[in-house]
């Protein structure tokens, strides 16, 4: 099948998402110096707004790399080879925890949920007691392959009062959907990536350090060099200890200019949610069932009927429809579609997506969709 040309193409997954008309043009600006006075500004208030959207009044370090380079990044800047660590894995983002931690030579422990469930607080408290030589939990707020949600506040009350272990959390489907607070709850490192709530493309990431975990780098022997937080203290005087990305940082600090006040987070959680709650509509309405359980607001995983192939499904709607939607990935390819609810996505944008889903399930299955549906 030709791609249709015609209509305009949409991005509706759950990362990247959608680039606003403001940030596109911040992105093309003409290039300055990441030394001089103008970026230094823009660096030092950009900062100072993410803290907002972390919840935190600690630093929040902006990173020239994926999302898995700030993960990588809290492991070698908190930990030491051997050390004991425990990932929960509940999909595919769970397990890039696991293969990160052995990679460097962490002693893993892994509770594994079934792909689509989240993580019981009382079985990690059970495995805490267990195991006292665990020095952090590894864990998504939101895992994306799946968009099951997990209970950071619950997990957080595990670790908080206890100075030997850490909580680190990949947030980075979260922050912007999710209403995560870091200080309040306990959190010790949480992450962030500009591909997601943040409207801009992938390549960029964000970290902060509870004082806790802070403590905990004063004694990590992980050699380490690029991903070095001590060396990206100089962030705090409108620098970074490497080359900067100053249209990224540029195109950030629009994107979170008109969040400065005091309700602009509130609003991006509230709009995810509605977005979310239109999703769940959509699928009762077609007799779809939600994959996860809980679900995030940042994504919804559809389950679809066993005679339905996903992969095949999601291939149409591109070139028919020109809306791209998530698919499952690892052993739920073909089995699930992610619809995105993050970023610059518009309820319009979601009511095409959700349409051109529609017109695709009744081209594979015409009784599936009735007349009044559509």
């Amino acid at each position: 099948m030709k791609k249709n040309h015609d209509l305009k193409p949409l991005l509706l997954t759950p990362g990247p998402v959608p680039i606003p008309e403001a940030i596109l043009y911040s992105l093309s600006k003409p290039m300055i110096h990441h030394r001089c006075s103008e970026f230094e500004g823009i660096f030092k208030h950009t900062k100072t707004l993410l803290k907002k959207i972390f919840q935190t009044d600690q630093e929040v370090f902006i990173l020239n790399s994926s999302g898995t380079g700030a993960m990588a990044s809290s492991l070698l800047n908190t930990l030491s080879p051997k050390d004991t660590v425990l990932a929960i894995s509940a999909g595919k983002f769970g397990e890039r925890w696991a293969e990160m931690a052995t990679a460097y030579g962490l002693q893993l422990l892994k509770w594994e949920a079934p792909w689509g469930q989240t993580v019981l607080s009382e079985k990690i408290r059970s495995l805490i007691d267990k195991n006292p030589q665990i020095k952090a939990i590894l864990v998504q707020a939101c895992e994306t392959s799946t968009g099951v949600l997990h209970p950071i506040k619950e997990l957080a009350a595990l670790t908080r009062d206890n100075p030997d272990i850490l909580l680190i959390v990949d947030a980075i489907s979260a922050l912007g959907a999710v209403d995560i607070k870091m200080d309040e709850w306990g959190l010790d490192v949480m992450i962030g990536g500009s591909q997601k709530s943040f409207c801009l493309p992938a390549g960029m990431s964000f970290i902060a350090l509870s004082q806790k975990a802070w403590k905990f780098n004063e004694s990590s022997r992980f050699p380490v060099y690029y991903l070095d937080l001590k060396k990206e203290k100089i962030q705090t005087k409108g620098q970074t200890a490497f080359s900067t990305n100053v249209s990224f940082i540029r195109a950030l600090h629009a994107f979170l200019l008109p969040l400065e006040e005091t309700n602009g987070l509130k609003k991006m959680i509230q709009k995810s949610e509605q977005l979310s709650k239109m999703t769940y509509l959509f699928c009762q309405s077609l007799h779809l069932n939600i994959f996860a359980n809980p679900p995030s607001p940042s994504v919804t995983s559809i389950a679809l009927p066993s005679h339905i192939d996903g992969v095949k499904l999601k291939k149409h709607i591109e070139e028919k429809y020109q809306v791209m939607l998530g698919g499952g990935q690892g052993k739920l390819k073909g089995r699930i579609i992610r619809v995105g609810h993050l970023g610059a996505i518009s309820t319009d944008d979601l009511k095409r997506g959700l349409k051109s889903l529609t017109l695709g399930l009744q081209f594979f299955d015409p009784r599936m969709v009735t007349k009044k549906i559509l």
